[in-house]
């Protein structure tokens, strides 16, 4: 086993998510990283810098001159953008076109964490983010993955998660001390850990080039959900409730934004789903945005979806053609031009709402 390790450190690349358990928000980034690393889907040595409270961003303090705006954005990986230089992703992006703009200073911080569920975005925002005297929260839901992440019951990664107790409250789910140990040292120390599970991962691609039956993380667009789904989908309503109540209770406003994946935008992403779910599925790209839209309305919550600015900028729908490609060659997280693209049409949103000129009472 030593010397696989050894082998895998000297010949092989690997992507380092950088990413460690944590008792009180479920995981976060090391804390006050400066490391170049290997990029899968980028291809590349990529910087990571995280913060002392380990996120990708810049230092933050506590106290807050009397001036700024603070918009904390949540999400999982699409949101921490460690694919990309750290000057190149959304967050970044968002906040320098604020500062450009005739409208208060802003700064904007990235609570994205790779993998995390709303629910742990939740409690992350309620353990430590509300701490920073923010006035605007920005959940960027990635509409293919953070459903099926939400529930315990279709996925199965350990990850700290929110379900809906027997009196029809939220509770907390975390990950058990004996899981986080494992997963810790695994990722933390093992390289060959980490290259068996990307050699693991392509092998799996390649098995399913041929027609393969529908994931069950993709039948988030079918439009006749299974019970599972209805269950996820209700929790995923139940976290965003009390995401509104808790918000409101601090006087911060909370704003959801859609994040499309790549088979929503590009047809012959979104073909291979339909044949892979069968004549007897109906699949629809946009179903996701509008069941959520749906209930950010019942919440009270503003909704912005990105899903057709992504799909005007890319009219041909199709991930080959290169001068349209939004994602990481065609299929992955967001490329620079999809990072730009977010944080523009997010700008000229929040502009036209005037969301940052005031904030809210308590």
């Amino acid at each position: 086993m030593l010397s696989l390790e050894m082998c895998t450190r000297l010949f092989t690349k690997v992507s380092d998510s950088g990413i460690v358990r944590d008792e009180l928000i479920g995981a976060r980034y090391e804390r006050s990283l400066d490391i170049l690393r290997y990029n899968r889907e980028s291809d590349r040595m990529v910087p990571l810098q995280t913060n002392t409270q380990g996120f990708n961003d810049k230092e933050w303090t506590p106290d807050k001159p009397a001036d700024l705006r603070r918009v904390a954005i949540l999400g999982d990986s699409f949101i921490a953008g460690a694919e990309l230089p750290r000057n190149q992703i959304m967050v970044s992006r968002l906040e320098t076109r604020l500062n450009n703009s005739d409208g208060p200073r802003c700064q904007v911080m990235n609570f994205g964490v790779g993998g995390s569920s709303t629910g742990q975005q939740l409690v992350l925002y309620r353990e430590l983010a509300s701490k920073y005297d923010l006035d605007v929260v920005i959940i960027g839901f990635q509409t293919e993955s953070d459903v099926y992440d939400n529930s315990g019951e279709l996925a199965s990664n350990p990850i700290l998660r929110c379900r809906i107790g027997n009196n029809g409250q939220l509770e907390e789910v975390r990950v058990s001390a004996a899981k986080q140990y494992g997963s810790r040292i695994l990722n933390r120390y093992s390289r060959f850990y980490d290259w068996q599970k990307d050699m693991i991962n392509g092998f799996v691609k390649q098995l399913r080039r041929g027609v393969q039956p529908l994931r069950l993380q993709h039948r988030v667009y079918d439009t006749d959900p299974e019970p599972r789904y209805l269950r996820a989908w209700k929790l995923t309503g139940k976290i965003l409730e009390s995401f509104q109540a808790e918000t409101s209770r601090d006087g911060v406003q909370l704003l959801v934004v859609s994040l499309p994946g790549s088979r929503q935008i590009y047809l012959d992403r979104f073909k291979q789903l339909i044949e892979q779910a069968g004549k007897k599925t109906k699949m629809e790209d946009d179903f996701p945005d509008r069941r959520l839209a749906a209930i950010c309305q019942r919440s009270g919550i503003p909704f912005l979806s990105l899903f057709p600015a992504f799909r005007a900028a890319a009219p041909d729908r199709d991930s080959k053609v290169l001068s349209q490609r939004l994602f990481l060659k065609g299929t992955g997280h967001f490329n620079r031009k999809g990072h730009d693209l977010a944080a523009d049409v997010i700008w000229k949103w929040l502009g036209k709402s005037r969301t940052l000129e005031k904030k809210t009472g308590g």
